[in-house]
């Protein structure tokens, strides 16, 4: 992945989430909803979430999986997984947070019922 994209990435992290709500109008919401209800994903899941950027997707598996499940969230830019990490304390979810590029993730093939990528397609 492109330094240049992940360098800009690393600079608006902390102001991703105030832009994505108001660019977007509210819908990635409804789209985190679906995007799970259409994954099938159950209690005890396994989930990848790739290109996790701060979180949100990864979490609304998490609702979804519960406790017995496991989500791991990857994204190539630390300083938005900071920004996963809290919101997951915020809402006292356990999510996994690993930097890891998506073209090159670290583990073995059957690791995750379930894998994912949001937005973050556009930028692989």
């Amino acid at each position: 992945m492109s330094t240049q994209v992940r360098d800009m990435f690393a600079s608006i992290a902390e102001r991703y989430d105030a832009a994505n709500e108001v660019l977007s109008l509210g819908v990635h919401r409804g789209w985190r909803r679906e995007a799970v209800r259409l994954s099938g994903a159950r209690p005890g899941d396994r989930v990848l979430d790739c290109a996790t950027g701060t979180g949100d997707l990864a979490l609304s598996f998490k609702r979804a999986v519960g406790a017995s499940g496991l989500v791991v969230g990857t994204d190539f830019c630390a300083e938005r997984l900071a920004s996963a990490r809290g919101k997951a304390r915020k809402a006292g979810r356990e999510v996994r947070f690993e930097v890891a590029d998506a073209l090159a993730l670290p583990f073995a093939p059957g690791s995750f019922d379930i894998a994912s990528i949001g937005f973050g397609i556009r930028n692989v």
